[in-house]
């Protein structure tokens, strides 16, 4: 999982859409939201990276920092804000998942707690 943030406020102009090249493989799938709002879905089954256009409405923005999460099987996205100015877009990018690598604090479920479905 890996999520990316951009700022907006009343003096920036609303996202219409976030673009995604999202580069997993043959035969991957990954779904992306925008802060809690599911964007949507990719399944591409015959080519290694695929773009996504998911459209951006204003009510799913916030006057602060938002966040667009993407889930898939491995890492390797582009993404930008379409209609949005070059300075005004993805401020930064981390991947979430198993807290603290290799060294992780939960010895009783592992791994498998670690990378939890959550928003950062």
């Amino acid at each position: 999982m890996g999520s990316t943030t951009f700022e907006h406020d009343e003096n920036t102009t609303a996202p219409a859409a976030v673009n995604l090249s999202i580069s997993g493989g043959t035969n991957f799938a990954a779904s992306a939201w925008l802060n809690e709002h599911y964007l949507g879905s990719s399944f591409v089954p015959r080519s290694p990276t695929n773009n996504e256009s998911f459209p951006v409405s204003g009510d799913m923005l916030v006057n602060e920092t938002n966040y667009v999460t993407v889930l898939q099987e491995s890492h390797g996205t582009q993404s930008r804000l379409v209609g949005r100015d070059e300075t005004q877009q993805f401020t930064s990018w981390k991947v979430v998942g198993n807290l603290g690598g290799e060294d992780f604090p939960d010895k009783m479920r592992k791994i498998l707690n670690e990378g939890k479905m959550k928003l950062c």
